[in-house]
């Protein structure tokens, strides 16, 4: 199964994630991809401050991943019904130990489970980050956790190894250089 991919020029991550969550923990196919794409930037576009923060990346997208996983799957009537929890939703932030746990035992509990999250990308050496970005998890293999990512570019991020990521700043290091933000983690189940 492909992931649906992000195009070079958007910055929809954080939608492409849902609907590859969606691929996985429900078949969502193209055509039903493209209605909830099209409906979704419908919705952001009645609100032009949103949509001006969401066109110029001036936000972290948590509020349109709630906002599609509530209407497609959470809500009472949804055409993709799911339960969806939000484990690290305080204000304390989890060790990567804890979150990597958290991850491990959601994923091994059954074939239509997922988790969606944003994460950064930082290089050696250097304060801010390259990237950020919102990926889909599609299985835990091993150590790794493999990502059915929207990104369709060669040196983009496919698979976060267990001691690959940091949870905090202080975290991060030359061998740890992603930065899970362990509030933004939905884990996933088609029902």
């Amino acid at each position: 199964m492909q992931p649906f991919y992000q195009g070079q020029l958007d910055v929809f991550c954080a939608l492409y994630a849902v609907l590859n969550a969606l691929q996985l923990t429900h078949g969502l196919g193209m055509g039903q991809a493209r209605r909830i794409f099209t409906e979704t930037l419908e919705d952001i576009a009645r609100d032009a401050s949103l949509l001006h923060v969401t066109l110029h990346n001036e936000t972290d997208y948590a509020w349109l991943v709630e906002q599609v996983l509530t209407r497609y799957g959470l809500c009472l009537d949804a055409p993709f019904p799911m339960t969806a929890t939000r484990p690290f939703s305080s204000p304390t932030t989890p060790t990567p130990r804890l979150l990597w746990g958290t991850l491990c035992g959601w994923l091994a509990g059954g074939p239509r489970r997922t988790a969606v999250f944003r994460f950064h990308r930082y290089l050696p050496f250097r304060g801010d980050p390259l990237i950020r970005h919102w990926s889909t998890v599609r299985e835990l293999e091993n150590d790794t956790l493999v990502l059915h990512d929207s990104s369709h570019e060669p040196n983009a991020v496919f698979s976060i190894h267990r001691d690959g990521f940091g949870t905090t700043r202080e975290s991060m290091s030359d061998g740890r250089l992603l930065l899970i933000e362990a509030p933004t983690v939905w884990l996933l189940e088609g029902r």
